[in-house]
């Protein structure tokens, strides 16, 4: 929301972390973002119940995810674009999931297997919440990037974005860079 209406933004992109989103749950913060995303930005979803921030803690111990979550609504929810989230949670509607299906709904599928979980996860029930936590930052990226329109892109050291920058390249990282 602050981008808008300047007439110079200056965002900066580092190749290694900044378009690498698919690949695992991202930092605590991105993941305390997007929860409360779901929660203003979805009329459907009540994401109050202890499984969603079990599914969404990741790596975090409980406590503290818990912790992050409260202190991002007590000090940063001023800073979220209700706008963006309702887009946000729109597009998971429509966006491809990890297993082919509507990713809201792997989402949805997945979040209901924390129900009852008491400690961590499963392998196999680790590695498919990391890959819908991947799509879903791939989904924040992609919104994120169609809202900057950007009349200028300075790439530094442009050489770390080669294999991105190939006409023939089939990545999720490379998609956001073009």
């Amino acid at each position: 929301g602050e981008l808008a209406g300047k007439k110079l933004n200056f965002v900066s992109f580092t190749p290694g972390t900044s378009l690498q989103v698919t690949s695992g749950g991202g930092r605590a913060l991105e993941r305390v973002v997007m929860y409360w995303m779901l929660a203003r930005g979805s009329q459907d979803l009540d994401v109050r119940p202890r499984r969603w921030l079990q599914f969404f803690r990741d790596s975090s111990s409980l406590k503290n995810f818990t912790a992050d979550v409260e202190r991002f609504r007590r000090h940063r929810m001023h800073e979220l674009d209700l706008d963006f989230a309702a887009e946000f949670a729109e597009q998971l509607s429509r966006d491809r999931g990890p297993r082919g299906g509507k990713l809201l709904d792997e989402l949805v599928e997945c979040v209901q297997e924390f129900n009852y979980l008491r400690g961590n996860p499963a392998k196999d029930l680790s590695r498919r919440r990391s890959r819908i936590i991947g799509a879903m930052r791939a989904t924040v990226a992609r919104l994120a990037i169609e809202r900057l329109e950007p009349d200028l892109v300075v790439m530094d050291e442009f050489q770390r974005f080669s294999e991105l920058m190939r006409a023939d390249a089939e990545s999720e990282a490379a998609e956001l860079l073009h």
